[in-house]
Order: structure tokens, then sequence, then C-alpha cells
């Protein structure tokens, strides 16, 4: 039987197969939170993930493009992991107290699947449809100067019922405004021109319900907020762009850190490395996989 001391004193061999494969796979595990982590979607994968639903009313179903204009063009800006600072996670920015309420924590909803998320949102979303206050909305024809459509009636429950109601009993579209000056009727109106291609396709992160709706210190009729002044000179967020270069970095880390791993492991099997040097070097290198999603996140 070969011995490691003989292994070592011949000259040594290829790495086999099964060597690359390991490899590989230590690849690809370290690699994990960097894939986790960047997961931006389009409209069209929304619409679809909502008429996949299975808890999706036929209302939902039926209006998916409006859905997926309110995730790419309000919420989110297409990035499942999208967190607004505050409250809400997730594609169509779930609030926490709906997150606990479909079975996850706030840390497990934000990297589910989008059709994990898709499921949950609309299980929640439908069931606020059938609140009286959307009815009452959907018997009036226009509401403040606008038509009253499946974008509105969205926007309604999107916002909150709650809030749809005091809007309602006010008269004024501005009689509920979140703290970024989002309207029900505004938020339609994004959603309508998402669809005809006329929005900026960026999303601010408004959240489900009456908790909390989102940071930021905008006051309507104050001007124009500076993330929108952001979001016209460039096309994108700021929030968004952050993002984007937080996953940049950190997929640069990652894919580092995987280049030294796998000469380490090269090292190891090829009998030039003893096992507590490997040791040592996978435990650092699970520390900085560690620090990068943490910084991140």
């Amino acid at each position: 039987m070969t011995t490691r001391a003989s292994e070592s004193s011949a000259t040594p061999a290829p790495r086999s197969s099964r060597n690359r494969s390991g490899a590989r796979w230590w690849a690809a595990w370290l690699l994990w939170p960097a894939l986790a982590i960047a997961a931006i979607v389009t409209a069209i994968d929304v619409a679809n993930a909502i008429r996949n639903s299975p808890t999706a009313s036929p209302f939902l179903k039926a209006n998916a493009d409006q859905i997926g204009a309110l995730a790419i063009a309000v919420e989110s800006g297409g990035n499942t992991t999208a967190y607004n600072g505050s409250c809400c996670y997730g594609i169509l920015q779930l609030n926490t107290a709906n997150i606990i309420a479909s079975g996850y924590t706030a840390s497990q909803y934000r990297y589910a699947s989008l059709q994990d998320q898709i499921n949950a949102w609309a299980n929640v979303e439908s069931q606020a449809m059938r609140d009286p206050v959307i009815q009452q909305l959907a018997n009036m024809t226009t509401f403040d100067g606008h038509p009253v459509d499946a974008s509105m009636l969205i926007a309604c429950v999107q916002l909150g019922q709650g809030n749809c109601r005091t809007m309602i009993n006010s008269g004024r579209c501005n009689g509920f405004a979140d703290s970024n000056g989002t309207t029900i009727c505004s938020m339609a109106a994004q959603m309508n021109a998402a669809i005809a291609g006329t929005g900026s396709g960026s999303g601010t992160g408004t959240g489900v319900g009456s908790e909390g709706t989102g940071g930021g210190a905008y006051v309507p009729g104050a001007g124009v907020s500076p993330d929108d002044a952001f979001v016209q000179g460039s096309g994108l967020s700021q929030g968004s762009v952050s993002d984007n270069i937080k996953l940049i970095l950190a997929a640069f880390v990652l894919i580092w850190t995987a280049w030294v791993a796998l000469g380490t492991w090269g090292l190891f099997t090829d009998g030039k490395l003893a096992l507590p040097d490997l040791t040592q070097t996978i435990a650092r290198s699970l520390v900085i996989v560690m620090l990068v999603v943490w910084l991140v996140n």
C-alpha cells in the first residue's frame, strides 16, 4: 500500500478527476453566498410567478402584469433580496409582520426564491382583496380625478387597507401618503406608466400593509427628492447603485477566496501541505466568507 511518505518522495502525479471534482465542489461552496445575493428578476418573471402561484386569487392572476410593474417600477427594482431599511423585504417588499405570519424569518424570506416570495405575498394580498374597502373603491369610476382600475385596487392593498380607507374617507389621493410621498394614486400611475413603457423602472420600496413604509425624508410638495433626481439623471436609484457596488465587491472577494482555497486544496492533494495547514486555511476562508455576507446584508 502506498504511503504518504513514499508519495512525497516521488514526482507528483497529475491531479485525478476526483480531486478536480472536489476542488470544483469547494469553489461552488465558497461562492454560494454571492449567487444567493445576486438575485435580479424582470417584470415578466414576477408576472409569471403570480400566474403560477397557488395562493394568488383569480384577480391577481388576471392582473399579473400590473404586479410585475409594481415590483420593478415601485418596490424593489427587481432585486429579490431588497430591504427598505425599516420594515420590508423582498421583490414586493412584504413587511415583517406578514413575513412572520407566512412562516419565515425576515432573513429566510429575503433569500427565498422568487416563487416562494410571490406565494407568500399573493397569500397576503388575496386575503386583503376581500376587505370591503376594496369593493368600495372598485364601485367608483374615478377617484380624485384618477381612474379606478386594477392598478389602483392593487395599490390600495399594497399600501394597506387601513391607509386606503383613510384616503377614501378624505376624498383626496393625498389623504394618505407614505414617508416617500407615495400615494395610492401615484403608485397606480407608476404601475401603468411602467406597463406603457414610460416609467423609470426603479423601485423605491414602500412596503405592504400599514406597518412602516420605508425611509427617506422627502416631503410632498417640497420638490423632487434626491433619489428621484438621481433616478432622472442616471436611470437608477441611489439604493440600487449602492447595492450593485456591494455585490461586485462581494463577488470579487469571494472569487479571490475560492482561488486561494483551491490552490491550498491542490497543494494538500499533491502531498505538499499538512492537514493542520489545510484546516487553518479553510477556517480563514470561512471567516472571510461570513464577513462578506454580513457586510453585504
